[in-house]
């Protein structure tokens, strides 16, 4: 108990009183900079969806692929897509016919959903 004590009487004391009036604009301080961390993480997860829509945009249409940056939002959301008919080139080993491109499904043959050159 005394060395509880001894370091109350070396804490000095600040030249000013604390009032409920500091303690709630801290409080609104805090609560603001936690609003501005949120919004900045929320704007950097979006920006970074935005630049990786735009990268597999380039990446396809290199390869000649036809699908809008809407359409590959739209797939990386787990969303089916319809595809245009002749957008991939048909598969020498036989499967079942597909109608839409989902961004949940890889394909498992390099031979499969390859995009055909126009």
């Amino acid at each position: 108990m005394k060395n509880t004590e001894a370091a109350e009487d070396r804490i000095e004391k600040p030249p000013y009183t604390i009032t409920s009036d500091m303690l709630a604009g801290v409080e609104r301080i805090g609560e603001a900079i936690g609003r501005a961390e949120a919004a900045a993480v929320t704007q950097d997860l979006r920006l970074r969806r935005i630049n990786r829509i735009r990268t597999i945009h380039g990446s396809l249409a290199i390869e000649g692929n036809t699908l809008s940056e809407e359409q590959i939002s739209t797939i990386l959301d787990g969303k089916p897509v319809a595809a245009r008919s002749g957008t991939f080139r048909k598969s020498a080993t036989p499967s079942k016919p597909t109608t839409a491109i989902t961004g949940g499904t890889r394909p498992t043959s390099p031979t499969c959903s390859t995009p055909t050159r126009r």
